[in-house]
């Protein structure tokens, strides 16, 4: 048997309780709620572990100002003389 989520705690707790009274089925509804809850709190954790994976991703040009950088396009020459566009 497989940690497959929520619905397998419920799958037991009613093949549980066809097989016993009522009154037997109750621990097993008490574990399957637990499990349940524990495995939530376990996604909620896990979520927010990705939520903080951010990245900024901004360009602060004062941080760049003097230092060495690749120039990946043709920067032209301004024009000379000639008339003015």
């Amino acid at each position: 048997m497989g940690l497959s989520g929520f619905g397998d705690g419920t799958v037991q707790v009613t093949q549980y309780r066809v097989l016993v009274p009522v009154m037997k089925a109750y621990p097993v509804l008490v574990i399957a709620l637990g499990a349940g809850a524990a495995a939530m709190f376990v996604v909620a954790w896990l979520m927010r572990l990705l939520y903080n994976l951010h990245a900024e991703g901004n360009v602060r040009i004062e941080q760049a100002v003097g230092m060495p950088g690749k120039v990946y396009l043709t920067i032209p020459a301004p024009p000379t003389g000639g008339a003015a566009e």
